[in-house]
């Protein structure tokens, strides 16, 4: 389950989360948790990313499937409408950025999703991000979150630069 109920986002993610759940896309397209770490990461990167090279690599290895015109526009328009939300949010208050991250039927909060969306976003621009790869106070603050035995900021900087990490 998804924590879209969020006091501080304007854009409900409800019908885009039950696409993302649904089989009318591939089953490696991103789910809205990872969506959302993917758009913060293309949001706050240190280039330019147009929509026609990002929007394509939600949905995986396959076009969706959708059901007529308007759920198309409807599912673009809130995905396009909560990457204008994070930039904004970013820019006015980000010391109170409500990132999508999973939740468990405890209320456990899972950010995994939402760092490897993050750094699926990070890899189309890799270059433009090693600066902030090298720096040791500022890799171990991009991504806060753990995946197994490695931080997942030192599996994106060695990702990032290889062994020269």
């Amino acid at each position: 389950m998804v924590n879209t109920a969020s006091p501080k986002t304007d854009v409900d993610l409800r019908h885009l989360d039950a696409f993302l759940l649904s089989d009318r896309v591939a089953n490696d397209a991103l789910g809205l948790s990872n969506l959302d770490g993917f758009l913060t990461g293309i949001a706050v990167g240190p280039e330019l990313i147009l929509p026609c090279e990002w929007l394509p690599i939600i949905w995986g290895s396959e076009e969706p499937d959708f059901e007529c015109i308007n759920e198309a526009l409807n599912i673009f328009g809130t995905i396009v409408s909560r990457y204008i939300e994070i930039i904004a949010h970013l820019d006015t208050d980000p010391d109170h950025f409500d990132p999508v991250f999973w939740e468990g039927p405890e209320g456990e909060i899972t950010a995994e999703d939402w760092a490897a969306g993050f750094l699926t976003a990070v890899s189309l621009r890799t270059t433009a991000w090693e600066p902030l790869a090298r720096h040791p106070e500022s890799r171990a603050l991009l991504i806060p979150t753990r995946n197994g035995k490695f931080p997942l900021h030192v599996l994106w900087a060695k990702s990032v630069m290889g062994s020269r990490c």
